[in-house]
């Protein structure tokens, strides 16, 4: 007799999936939280350029804290006690997840991108830190409840088998996990406080260079000294801009996130002055998306003043580095 398990978990579509499972996964624990606090709490927004790390020859760049940490410095933060597990053996990890949802255990899985065939083509590619997560089984195929999609999808167990133990630069190793227990009383603020005060660290004192406020200035002389190479050039802001509109929530997209913190942490913490620095960070989400926009014209050779373009650009780069010292100074 084929397998039949549906765990009664609400669907919620979320901005981010590393955010939106562990919200997901807490709410069903009875832990009322929004994504944006554990984004906040967990230090999320960041930024980095990395010269020395490249994909296909190209220097990558980022707009989060390396996957995995938003988890980690959130359920530390919040004293949520997490079961979390790796494997080497395939079949176990199969089977220990098969027995997860007979108890009635919704579990968080890392997995790799490509191998999720319920999201389009387009969208796919070979990412081995996507955040999904299961909720029953009917017979081959798995209940996927994923926190960046509308509606809930399924998953064969070939193909969650591929996802969950994908090769590349970061393997993945079966990882699963799951809340065992959470706070009943739990005083929120100083949670907040601790990660308002990592995120600063993060971004204005920063010991490596490449990293935070000094990072996006680096980026900005980057793209200043490589403008006449024309093939380097237009791989390199393509993949910037992949990054910051298509993968994930983006660079704008995180900035606007962790202004609705900042708004929900000015109401907890009653501090008025941090909705002013919300709307401030919405501006500098609104710089982001400008300088996403004008990088996309070079790309496309839609500008008559490629010089201007260029110009522009590296303007917006160094003021919204400006713009985000100021921010994160305040804390």
């Amino acid at each position: 007799m084929e397998q039949k398990v549906i765990i009664d978990f609400p669907h919620k579509q979320l901005s981010h999936c590393e955010n939106g499972a562990i919200c997901n996964l807490l709410n069903f624990n009875n832990f009322d939280i929004s994504e944006p606090l554990i984004f906040g709490i967990g230090s999320g927004i960041f930024f980095a350029y990395m010269p020395f790390v490249k994909n296909y020859d190209i220097p990558l760049t980022s707009y989060r804290i390396m996957p995995g940490q938003i988890y980690k410095n959130a359920t530390k933060r919040l004293n949520v006690k997490m079961f979390k597990r790796t494997y080497k053996d395939k079949q176990k990890a199969m089977d220990e997840l098969d027995q997860m949802l007979e108890k009635g255990q919704p579990v968080g899985l890392l997995t790799n991108l490509y191998y999720l065939p319920f999201f389009p083509k387009s969208y796919r590619f070979h990412y081995n830190a996507h955040n999904t997560i299961i909720y029953g089984k009917d017979g081959n195929n798995y209940l996927v409840s994923d926190p960046v999609l509308e509606d809930k999808a399924t998953i064969s167990y070939d193909d969650l088998l591929k996802a969950r133990f994908a090769k590349g630069i970061i393997s993945v190793k079966g990882d699963i996990y799951y809340p065992l227990s959470v706070p009943e009383n739990l005083d929120i603020s100083k949670s907040i406080k601790q990660g308002m005060q990592a995120t600063k660290k993060l971004m204005i004192k920063n010991p490596i260079p490449y990293h935070g406020i000094t990072g996006i200035k680096l980026l900005a002389k980057r793209i200043r000294k490589e403008k006449d190479n024309t093939e380097f050039i237009k791989a390199f802001l393509g993949n910037i801009i992949r990054i910051q509109e298509e993968a994930g929530t983006g660079g704008a997209g995180f900035r606007y996130m962790y202004a609705a913190f900042l708004q929900e942490a000015a109401k907890i913490l009653q501090q008025d002055q941090l909705y002013k620095t919300s709307e401030k960070l919405t501006q500098v989400g609104d710089s982001w998306r400008e300088f996403g926009l004008n990088a996309g014209r070079i790309l496309k050779g839609r500008s008559a003043d490629q010089n201007g373009t260029f110009n522009t650009i590296n303007d917006i780069l160094l003021d919204i580095a400006d713009q985000e010292k100021q921010i994160f100074q305040s804390f």
